[in-house]
């Protein structure tokens, strides 16, 4: 069989063309359970590379970086979340009920984790503005980390991210293992029992970043936050 060719249709990190860039309250939202709160605040260019794409076309999402340091790697559990929800139909275009299409090479998941890289890998067929659902169950799949890091800046993952978006045509050649599933503690549960700890950190450091902003006379009535991660 011939080898998929991938071509390159969007680029960025947390810096640079982040994913998602939304206020602390619509990151907050999407944790509780309003997924379409998120995903009116993922990148322009990247929903429209995909929009651009011909039906069926399959489109392929990377994000590296998931190793917390202190914490370590969450990538296995968010990808193992992905394909629960997806596998449950719940992955879905909340307006058309469509659900994304996995490879047909591959059509039992359409999430992986690459420990050797820290690479998340998302692959689907292009129908409806998949893109904005899978980000939205990445940010689900992390639930109360991603709070958190929106209460301290910089307490998640300590580096940022960094993403492609990609078409790939062709065949592929060779089959990705099948994902296993994550032991221990899920991840809700680890971080409820560490999260008393530290929301009183996050917090003391959020209300001292609150005082110098009002001691210096700063206009707060609104905040954009860098959703990385």
């Amino acid at each position: 069989m011939s080898t998929l060719v991938y071509t390159t249709l969007a680029q960025g990190n947390g810096t640079y063309h982040p994913l998602v860039t939304a206020p602390v309250a619509v990151v907050y939202d999407a944790i509780i359970g309003n997924t379409v709160a998120i995903t009116r605040y993922v990148d322009q260019a990247v929903t429209e590379a995909e929009a651009g794409l011909p039906e069926g076309q399959r489109v392929e999402l990377q994000i590296r970086g998931w190793d917390i340091p202190g914490y370590g790697s969450v990538g296995s559990q968010v990808s193992s979340y992905i394909n629960s929800q997806w596998r449950a139909g719940k992955l879905k275009d909340l307006l058309t009920g469509e659900k994304p299409l996995a490879w047909p090479e591959y059509p039992n998941q359409v999430a992986w984790y690459e420990s050797g890289s820290d690479t998340l890998i998302m692959r689907w067929r292009k129908g409806q503005p998949f893109i904005v659902w899978f980000i939205g169950f990445v940010i689900l799949g992390l639930g109360v980390l991603y709070l958190l890091s929106k209460i301290a800046p910089g307490w998640f993952g300590g580096n940022t991210y960094q993403y492609t978006l990609s078409k790939a045509a062709g065949v592929a050649s060779s089959t990705p293992g099948a994902q296993p599933a994550p032991t221990g503690m899920p991840l809700w549960e680890k971080v409820l029992l560490i999260g008393g700890g530290i929301v009183l950190v996050g917090g003391g450091l959020w209300f001292a970043a609150e005082l110098k902003l009002r001691e210096a006379g700063a206009n707060k009535s609104y905040q954009e936050i860098i959703v990385e991660r």
